[in-house]
């Protein structure tokens, strides 16, 4: 496995798995998050597709902004 990152923490505990949103995590979570009704206050769209998500969650997992400038905590 490669260098762990402060902010790579995972969170543990009886009840709670807290760890950094990854790539592998989008299969698990596209079912929810293409649900519409949860966008009632979001303003965003459900992601069009299993493909779309993953790109997107592996554009988060870098952690910096497309363009570097920021560092992304998600």
């Amino acid at each position: 496995m490669g260098k762990t990152n402060k902010l790579e923490r995972v969170i543990e505990s009886d009840r709670l798995l807290l760890e950094p949103l990854r790539l592998r995590h989008a299969k698990h979570l596209f079912p929810l998050l293409s649900d519409p009704q949860i966008y009632s206050f979001i303003p965003q769209d459900p992601p069009a597709s299993l493909r779309q998500l993953q790109a997107r969650f592996k554009q988060l997992e870098t952690r910096h902004s497309p363009k570097g400038d920021e560092t992304w905590l998600n």
